[in-house]
């Protein structure tokens, strides 16, 4: 959908000089390529991403064109996350959340080999780098929790249910703020002022 993006504000209020625009997507293309998995093969899958992180890459570039600079988060590793850790449980044919590890990884390979990256128009935001320390580093950040998420989404009230209802009337009993997911997917609230923070300082640090 970026492509559609990008052309719909086009269009509304284009785009120029001194404009700053955040792209975070991704994510969607791994799991879309993963969940072909074993009927697809790995090889295939990999181009498959690889394949996607070229177009994200060719249209964050497009978008330098256009005049503003560009904030590109890397896509989450998948394997580090609690919908990696439920497919790694769940199946027994290989192990998947080092399958979606690997997807994630030749995604984002694609993407930053595809930018122009040379810190003129584009800054990154290394999140497949962070929430792998949060997985792999006890209480790295200070997430003492980096497994399952915060929010019981038995009890959301939106149709369908979702992370965006992560509130204290939805939390499960013992969650706080040292959980690092909302959900499966999704960050919790603290880790979206992780990002944030990861945004603020790329923006001001980044030679653009």
């Amino acid at each position: 959908d970026l492509t559609a993006q990008i052309d719909a504000q086009q269009s509304e209020s284009p785009f120029q000089e001194g404009d700053m625009v955040t792209v975070m997507v991704g994510m969607y293309d791994v799991i879309a390529a993963y969940e072909q998995y074993p009927a697809v093969s790995e090889p295939e899958l990999i181009g498959v991403v690889e394949a996607a992180g070229a177009e994200t890459g060719r249209q964050v570039n497009h978008l330098t064109d256009l005049g503003p600079k560009v904030l590109l988060a890397t896509v989450f590793d998948m394997g580090f996350t609690p919908f990696g850790a439920a497919e790694r449980a769940a199946h027994a044919d290989t192990d998947r959340a080092a399958l979606l590890s690997r997807l994630t990884f030749r995604y984002n390979a694609s993407m930053r080999a595809t930018i122009v990256n040379d810190g003129r128009k584009i800054g990154l935001i290394l999140m497949d780098e962070y929430v792998t320390e949060v997985g792999t580093v006890p209480g790295f950040g200070g997430f003492t929790n980096s497994t399952m998420g915060v929010c019981d989404l038995t009890r959301s009230t939106f149709v369908p249910p979702s992370s965006l209802d992560c509130t204290a009337q939805t939390l499960i009993p013992g969650g706080t703020s040292t959980y690092f997911w909302a959900d499966e997917r999704h960050l919790s609230a603290t880790g979206q002022s992780v990002l944030g923070t990861l945004a603020l300082n790329r923006a001001q640090n980044n030679p653009f």
